[in-house]
Order: C-alpha cells, then sequence, then structure tokens
C-alpha cells in the first residue's frame, strides 16, 4: 500500500509539473516575442477573439475530425491562408504589423476568429491594404519617421490633403513597395491616395 500511495505521488507531481509547463507556454504570448496558441474543432476557432503584441506567433493546431483552413478575410493588414489543414495539423503565422486580423475557414465559412495585434509604443509604420490605411491615425513625436509599407495587391499613394504643414507625395507605391517621411514640424497631416479618393489617413505630430 506504502508503495502504491508513492507512485501515486509521483504521477500526481509529474501531471502537475507538465500542467505549469503547457500553461507557461501558453501565456508567453503576453510578452514581444512570445506565442499563443488557437484551437480548431469541428466547428470553432478556441479562443475566437484574441489579442497578441506585435511579433507574437500565433499557431493553429487542428483538434477536429475534419480539415478546415485559417485564411485572412479582406481588410487585414497582411493576408495570409493556411491551405488545408487535416486533422493533426498545425499552421503559424508571425503577426509583425498592428492591426485587427479578421479571418475564416475557406472550406466551412462559418466559422470565423479575430486577432488584434497591438504595441508597446505608438506606431510609426502604416500598413497600405487594399484599400485602407491601417493605423488610419497614429500620433507621433516631431522628427519621427513614418513608413508606408504597400501590403495590398494595387498601386497607391501617400499624399497630403489641403490644410498639412507641409506637404509630401509618396508617387506610386507598387505592391510590396514602401514610403517614408520624416515630420519635423508639429501639426496634423491629413493624407489620401490619389489613386483611390477614398482612402484617407492622417498623422498628427507633437512637439
Amino acid at each position: 500500500m506504502v508503495a502504491v500511495f508513492i507512485a501515486l505521488m509521483v504521477i500526481s507531481t509529474v501531471l502537475i509539473g507538465l500542467a505549469v509547463t503547457r500553461l507557461t507556454a501558453t501565456t508567453k504570448g503576453g510578452t514581444a516575442s512570445g506565442s499563443v496558441e488557437v484551437t480548431i474543432r469541428d466547428y470553432f476557432f478556441n479562443p475566437e477573439n484574441i489579442t497578441v503584441p506585435v511579433n507574437t506567433t500565433v499557431s493553429w493546431t487542428n483538434n477536429g475530425s475534419m480539415a478546415h483552413t485559417v485564411t485572412a478575410l479582406s481588410g487585414a493588414p497582411v493576408m495570409f491562408d493556411s491551405s488545408t489543414l487535416n486533422p493533426g495539423s498545425v499552421f503559424t503565422y508571425r503577426f509583425t504589423v498592428l492591426g485587427t486580423y479578421p479571418y475564416f475557414c475557406k472550406i466551412h465559412t462559418f466559422m470565423r476568429g479575430n486577432v488584434t495585434v497591438v504595441g508597446s509604443t505608438p506606431p510609426s509604420s502604416v500598413s497600405i491594404v487594399d484599400f485602407a490605411f491601417n493605423p488610419q491615425n497614429i500620433t507621433v513625436k516631431m522628427g519621427t519617421t513614418v513608413k508606408w509599407t504597400n501590403n495590398g495587391a494595387s498601386i497607391h499613394t501617400v499624399t497630403t490633403l489641403t490644410g498639412a504643414p507641409l506637404t509630401f507625395d509618396s508617387q506610386n507605391i507598387a505592391p510590396g513597395g514602401t514610403y517614408s517621411y520624416t515630420f519635423t514640424q508639429p501639426g496634423i497631416y491629413p493624407y489620401y491616395c490619389k489613386i483611390h479618393p477614398f482612402m484617407l489617413g492622417n498623422v498628427t505630430v507633437t512637439a
């Protein structure tokens, strides 16, 4: 009986240790370079909505009995697609651009999820997606260089509107291209895309 009791105590200790290790691995997503796990089951993502720091890697594991996908919806700062994930398969993606990423399963389109990527410091970069600036409004200190990256499939521009303290115009930015501008004067800088005038953004520069 004593031997059985000792054996049960050893097994319990091992199981508790594994549980603590698992919890630590899961909560590492709270750091800027950690990871977060999402479970895919028939038919939902769990958790459905997560918020992670920039540079976090999210892993989706298909623990269900059917094939699924993890596919970004239109409006995401950067598009991604896992392709078909058979039961037991894993898809990972590292989020390096701030913003909100709605996604779904292409096979079962009613399955929806959402990843919100936040930063620890005010953003000084903007992602251009068809057809929006993300984030649309940013506030930076004078002397900051703001970088726009065209992560969409269409050509865009970054062009100041009337009323900006200083004017700038990126000219055409092809998909994958970038444009940078250093703000040397405080004020409010509204801007838009000359090709798609409904695309609006704003940079507020403080002293």
